[in-house]
């Protein structure tokens, strides 16, 4: 962690959740792994403050701790990147709306207020300001009834009685629905005990439970280390995806969202009540408690959120670089393929990290993707003639001579003359491009004294986004890749990892290419090209001038972009009689960009800050529950144009941020 992502953290925490517990969290940045002595003594608060804001951040999940069973001493830590997660609050619920509703979005809103919380717990935050409102339209409707008394009204109080019965039932059957739409997602998952740990606690843990398994740890061989270092690994991955006593429900949702068990066909009609009571009872014939699940404590799951921001990513370049339509096609695929993966990056991989096979990756069918896509897409217009043509011909293939669209294709063959025998195919292929198109006939129902039936839609739909797939396979980013017969005959895969390093090396180009212009991005491509090159080298395959190449070099050496390496010729060493190669380094690169990055949100939430001070007054009168809505009687015009200018300000602050954070997305998580 650098001290640029160190400030951005403890910026973000103070904007939330106020100046004591960024102090406790900046403390625990600073000096590292602390107990509470320690803690006081160097944040230089009292030990009630502290543990009040200990209790708010490891509410949020933003500190971690971990009780010495020999001492019992807890040590606390603190998570950057969790603080750094706050940014993305925003987004994570914009996202729940945009999938499943506004009711999902609030519910993820409002788990974000609790950091993690019981089901339970979310349900009564959920129905409180429903309770509310009904306790407001209750007093209404007591004065209704008392007006009717008086002999004015129509006094019916029992129909809305009954009316707001029947809301307030619909809004626990949303909710329900809710929970269990952003659980399947994989956007809230469990949380227990070893999640709240920190990593290197965790593996302390695991580290003791192989050896009290028998395994041992060598430094004499290779081949035990790793065999050691596995069952490691495989101890904290049990850990991490599998909950000890799992609540009911939760288990299936995790295991379809790749978080345990193998990699399964992710089912959409199954009834989620039905599978939690036998999960909980498999030999019990009763039905289980109706709150069997409200006892999980869950939060949001910033880790699946990478995941469906890196496919809304590839689904966005897809439509720049193809078109809308297959984008389309492309993004049902990234979601039946995104099911099976909970997290961009497995820290805990046991496989080498550098080697991968294609086949190793989640893949899935061309009919699994075509039961994704909209149904009222149109996927012929996207195609062309051509490929409606293919598609339609591979349809009766696959089918038999079926009718296409209701008309019955004929099977009869036509009558070959001698002089097709010796003609050659170029003059038929002549002959079939003169003659014009045939027109595309309407629908026309099955004949009803035995015709042959159309051909099925689903096929028809099938094969159309294959043609889609095709597509994608064929540009040259490579979209999705065709695995090998041994996986079915037409399973689909992405290669996330190459689609993210060009999408990153097409990134540093654009940010080289602003700061330090054309002639800079060359010489970068060169030596990506060519590797470690001295000037002259580099001034003939950039066709340039040396004394411009030279400026050029300097300026991206000042900036940390490219290194330099000195190859003396003889053992003294002089300037004069060396060789001196640049080379370029994109993951170093990479490091300082994202430097470049933090600082720069920070610098921006700073400003913001300070904007905020100059109208402190002015915003604490604008947020009085007496002004707010009426602005405009209450507040003078100068107030106002205060007020409206602060807020295009901020917004404009806010906005440079999210777009940083794209790019932050791009370098670190995807």
């Amino acid at each position: 962690m650098s001290h640029d992502a160190a400030e951005l953290s403890t910026l973000l925490v103070d904007e939330v959740y106020g100046e004591l517990s960024s102090r406790v969290f900046e403390a625990l940045l600073l000096r590292g792994r602390l107990h509470l002595r320690d803690l006081a003594h160097h944040s230089q608060l009292p030990t009630r403050l502290l543990k009040h804001g200990l209790a708010v951040l490891i509410q949020q999940d933003l500190v971690r701790y971990y009780t010495d069973r020999k001492d019992d001493v807890t040590f606390y830590e603190a998570d950057w990147k969790a603080a750094y997660a706050l940014i993305r609050s925003g987004k994570a619920i914009r996202l729940a709306e945009k999938r499943f509703g506004d009711a999902a979005g609030e519910l993820v809103s409002n788990l974000l207020q609790l950091g993690h919380s019981k089901i339970s717990d979310l349900t009564k935050a959920y129905l409180a300001a429903a309770d509310t409102e009904q306790a407001h339209a209750a007093g209404h409707d007591r004065g209704h009834e008392e007006t009717a008394v008086n002999g004015i009204g129509d006094g019916d109080g029992g129909g809305r009685k009954a009316e707001r019965a029947e809301k307030a039932a619909v809004a626990r059957d949303e909710l329900a629905r809710s929970v269990r739409d952003v659980i399947d997602c994989g956007l809230v998952a469990p949380i227990w005990e070893a999640r709240l740990r920190a990593p290197a606690d965790n593996r302390e843990e695991a580290v003791a439970a192989a050896k009290a398994a028998g395994w041992k740890d060598s430094t004499k061989g290779s081949k035990s280390n790793l065999d050691f270092e596995q069952a490691v690994k495989q101890q904290l991955k049990k850990w991490r995806d599998e909950k000890p006593h799992a609540a009911p429900g939760v288990k299936r949702a995790r295991e379809e969202n790749g978080e345990g068990g193998g990699h399964k066909r992710v089912r959409t009609d199954v009834d989620y009540e039905r599978t939690s009571r036998e999960t909980a009872h498999p030999s019990s014939t009763g039905p289980a408690p109706p709150d069997a699940d409200e006892a999980v404590v869950v939060r949001v799951n910033f880790d699946k959120y990478t995941v469906l921001s890196r496919n809304q990513r590839l689904a966005e370049l897809a439509a720049e670089k193809i078109g809308r339509v297959p984008s389309r096609v492309y993004a049902a695929l990234l979601e039946q393929v995104s099911r099976r993966i909970p997290r961009c990056h497995d820290d805990l991989e046991i496989a080498d990290d550098e080697e991968y096979e294609l086949e190793d990756l989640p893949s899935v069918s061309t009919q699994e993707v075509a039961a994704a896509v909209p149904a009222h897409l149109d996927l012929t217009a996207a195609l062309g003639p051509v490929a409606v043509e293919i598609a339609i011909e591979a349809s009766a293939a696959t089918n038999g001579p079926a009718a296409v669209n209701g008309a019955p294709r004929s099977t009869t063959k036509r009558p070959s003359s001698g002089d097709d025998d010796d003609g050659s195919d170029a003059e038929h292929a002549a002959e079939r491009d003169q003659r014009p198109p045939k027109r595309k006939r309407s629908a026309a129902p099955p004949d009803e004294d035995g015709g042959r039936p159309a051909a099925p839609r689903s096929a028809t739909r099938a094969t159309e986004v294959g043609q889609h797939l095709r597509l994608l396979a064929d540009e040259p980013h490579r979209f999705v890749q065709r695995l090998a017969r041994t996986h079915g005959p037409d399973a689909w895969t992405v290669d996330f990892r190459r689609l993210m390093q060009e999408l990153q090396q097409s990134e540093l180009e654009s940010v080289i290419r602003a700061r330090f212009g054309p002639l800079a991005l060359r010489v970068v491509r060169v030596l990506q090209a060519h590797g470690k090159l001295d000037e002259k080298q580099i001034s003939n395959r950039a066709l340039h001038r040396l004394k411009d190449i030279r400026l050029t070099l300097a300026a991206l050496h000042a900036a940390g972009y490219l290194e330099l390496q000195e190859i003396p010729r003889d053992g003294l060493r002089r300037a004069m009689s060396s060789i001196f190669l640049w080379f370029f380094d994109r993951a170093r690169a990479r490091r300082l960009l994202l430097q470049d990055l933090y600082k720069t949100m920070a610098r921006l939430l700073q400003r913001a800050q300070a904007d905020r001070a100059l109208l402190r007054p002015l915003l604490a009168k604008a947020e009085r529950t007496d002004v707010v809505g009426r602005e405009d009687s209450l507040l003078s015009s100068h107030e106002r144009a205060a007020l409206h200018a602060w807020r295009l300000q901020e917004e404009r602050l806010l906005g440079q941020i999210m777009r940083l954070d794209r790019m932050v997305e791009l370098y670190r998580d995807f």
